[in-house]
């Protein structure tokens, strides 16, 4: 599953998600991201969440 997709499932656009990530000094690579959007979806959403928070 591609970023972007897991994204709009959880109701948050690609843009906002990458800047989230920046912002709360997530590390994470994009190739990373994909492998938990796909083989680990609960861990994507805590991500997100914790995106969304701020």
């Amino acid at each position: 599953m591609q970023i972007s997709a897991a994204c709009r499932q959880s109701n948050i656009s690609y843009n906002k998600f990458i800047h989230g990530l920046k912002e709360n000094k997530i590390g994470l690579d994009r190739k990373i991201l994909s492998n938990l959007a796909q083989n680990h979806p609960q861990i994507f959403e805590k991500i997100v969440e914790k995106v969304k928070q701020k």
